[in-house]
């Protein structure tokens, strides 16, 4: 007989009798919500969606690195055609950055 199924045999051996095998019981469902729970939290612009993207995308810190890069393309000596896609690029990857960090 291999090891592993002296274990395995040893195992079911050593276990008392009787013991269900199934998963614990579930979880019961959460309380419906009620009306007064509805009522004492009204609508907040700040709780939306596209609000808290735009949080979660640091707009200060992502306007500032592009900004920051597209003054030094400039300086760089790059024409204005393509300071603009440097700036925009530079944004987009930002927010990116924010959201994948949040």
């Amino acid at each position: 007989m291999s090891p592993l199924k002296r274990l395995r045999k040893r195992a079911s051996a050593d276990a008392p009798v009787g013991t269900p095998h199934a998963d614990p019981a579930p979880t019961p469902p959460p309380p419906p919500a009620r009306v007064e729970d509805v009522e004492k939290h009204p609508f907040r612009l700040g709780e939306t969606l596209p609000v808290l993207l735009l949080k979660a995308a640091h707009p200060k810190q992502a306007v500032l690195t592009a900004a920051g890069l597209a003054i030094a393309a400039g300086i760089a000596g790059r024409p204005l055609r393509e300071i603009g896609p440097v700036f925009v690029t530079v944004l987009a990857g930002q927010t990116m950055l924010g959201w994948d960090n949040d």
